[in-house]
């Protein structure tokens, strides 16, 4: 289901080159619906656009990197969690569904 609507989204996707972190926001045109080609999109040309001005040592955070920039950005604590689900963000995808 494409539902448009009355919103306004803006990706912040996460990125690092393994010591420091950035986010990177990707706007939408309002009301715009959410497909999984769109996310792709977004990921894609943020992280490109992060390699062209900075280098091509940056990279999508892995979920654990991910979850950990979260809690220390609202808590403040470096401790670390479980992560919900697979290890990474696409694991799912090499799992054998019979």
């Amino acid at each position: 289901m494409k539902a448009y609507g009355p919103y306004e989204i803006d990706f912040k996707i996460h990125v690092t080159d393994g010591e420091s972190t950035a986010v990177v926001t990707y706007g939408v045109s309002s009301g715009a619906p959410i497909t999984q080609e769109l996310v792709d999109k977004a990921l894609e040309s943020s992280l490109a656009g992060v390699q062209e001005q900075m280098n091509d040592d940056w990279r999508l955070c892995t979920k654990e990197e991910f979850f950990s920039t979260i809690i220390a950005e609202r808590t403040g604590s470096a401790e670390k969690f479980a992560i919900p689900g697979l290890p990474d963000w696409d694991d799912w995808k090499d799992e054998d569904p019979s």
